[in-house]
């Protein structure tokens, strides 16, 4: 892999918009392919934006189908992509019976599974779609159940360029090298989930850094991994229930710091010892989307039983509850499942889990399209990307709705494959990844 590749994949949105300047500056075409990857699930700049990319904006059938590749068990997670492979996490179940069998919690509403379950990390050829190898991560029988519109394969992977990461939750942390092979494994304890919905989270990567979030119902706490070695570099306890979102990391005048949205706030950390620089509450119960951010905001927002978003300024201190120093603050139809997307300046977001979609203009606040329903799509859990001035929107049957960005709801096309997909779309160069619970569909505006 060149080393332009792994400075943009080890400092994401920082060493992303240094590289490009290094590649459109006297240039040629083949050079820019070099910065096409997708190492976060949700792409290069953990953001869904795509800076370079012209995937097709129909398909349908055989049109623009370049393959379509079936994987063992189901999986929810989102693929990466780093070099010429996709990399991919399913769970299959085995035979194998539980023995003595899991005793499910007073407070769950799932059943423990009575079969172990074989986790699988796979690689596949981004080109074709060829199986490269398949390797076995952990045979294991998760403690809990998990939501009716979950799998066990819930969290996905996260790359520097050198190495591939996952959480597997209860079943550890894993380090990998590009070729699948077991670099470390971290134990930090079990997990148990509000009602026993289940394990989904994922991790982030940044230089040496492996964040890994653990909200549960015994003790949630944030913990950063040294990359290398898996060992504990800290961990800082935190006062929220299960969550099942993912850290992002915000540059700031003060170094970088680690964004996680919570169920009672929002914080950023330092992410040299995890002290915590400022604060912002209360969001609602299960505050799973990501957050986004620009020059002059980060925005967490949260959509189970209540609506509540803030656009909290860049280098804000200490608790912001209640305070006139917030940006601003909606509390209208935001996302459950899916995080916002914030592209050309306006946040695309879906209504809780349905199909009807809000774009705000970012600075404000101001709705200016306010929960519209995208037809011919049901609910939605992906999380929508924004690429070559269009918006994706994926939808739990396989349904994909592109907008046309702007400050109005532009629907150029829906298509369709008829599968059921959580994961959230993938692009790199002119090619579409779709993952299903037991598929990957790749789409290409060349075929």
């Amino acid at each position: 892999m060149s080393e332009m590749i792994r400075i943009i994949i080890q400092h994401g949105a920082l060493g992303l918009g240094l590289a490009f300047c290094i590649v459109n500056v006297g240039s040629n075409p083949a050079s820019a392919g070099e910065s096409m990857h997708w190492p976060h699930w949700r792409g290069p700049n953990a953001n869904g934006v795509v800076d370079v990319g012209s995937p097709p904006v129909t398909w349908g059938g055989a049109e623009n189908l370049a393959w379509v590749s079936q994987l063992p068990g189901t999986g929810a997670s989102t693929p990466i992509i780093v070099g010429k492979n996709l990399y991919i996490v399913s769970a299959e179940e085995t035979d194998r019976l539980v023995v003595p069998p899991v005793e499910k919690h007073p407070d769950a509403r799932t059943q423990p599974p009575q079969k172990h379950y074989r986790f699988w990390l796979l690689a596949l050829d981004r080109e074709s779609g060829r199986e490269r190898w398949r390797n076995i991560i952990v045979e294991a029988a998760p403690r809990e159940g998990h939501h009716r519109t979950n799998t066990y394969a819930g969290g996905s992977p996260v790359s520097d360029g050198d190495r591939l990461y996952l959480s597997l939750g209860s079943r550890g942390v894993y380090a990998f090298d590009l070729d699948g092979q077991v670099l470390w494994k971290r134990d930090l304890g079990e997990i148990r989930t509000r009602r026993g919905w289940g394990e989904a989270s994922t991790p982030a990567v940044y230089g040496s850094n492996l964040v890994v979030p653990w909200d549960q119902e015994d003790q949630s706490r944030l913990v950063n991994l040294d990359a290398k070695s898996g060992d504990i570099l800290w961990e800082v306890a935190r006062d929220e229930p299960s969550n099942w979102s993912t850290p992002v990391f915000l540059p700031s005048s003060e170094g970088m710091q680690v964004v996680l949205n919570g169920t009672n706030r929002a914080r950023g950390y330092a992410l040299s010892n995890g002290r915590s620089i400022w604060e912002v509450g209360t969001l609602s119960v299960n505050a799973i989307p990501t957050p986004v951010f620009d020059e002059q905001f980060v925005y967490c927002m949260s959509g189970y039983r209540k609506s509540i978003a803030f656009a909290i300024p860049r280098g804000a201190v200490g608790d912001l509850t209640g305070s006139s120093r917030v940006g601003w603050v909606s509390n209208r139809n935001t996302p459950y499942v899916a995080s916002p997307l914030l592209y050309r300046g306006h946040i695309y977001m879906t209504k809780g889990l349905s199909n009807r979609i809000s774009i705000l203009d970012a600075k404000t606040g101001d709705p200016l399209v306010e929960a519209e329903p995208l037809t011919g799509l049901s609910n939605v859990y992906a999380s929508p990307i924004g690429v070559n001035g269009f918006v994706y929107i994926v939808d739990r049957e396989g349904n994909t709705a592109v907008l046309r960005a702007g400050h109005q709801l532009d629907v150029v096309s829906v298509n369709r494959i008829n599968d059921t997909v959580d994961a959230s779309p993938v692009v790199v160069g002119n090619r579409l990844y779709l993952r299903s619970w037991n598929a990957v569909y790749c789409f290409s505006s060349d075929e």
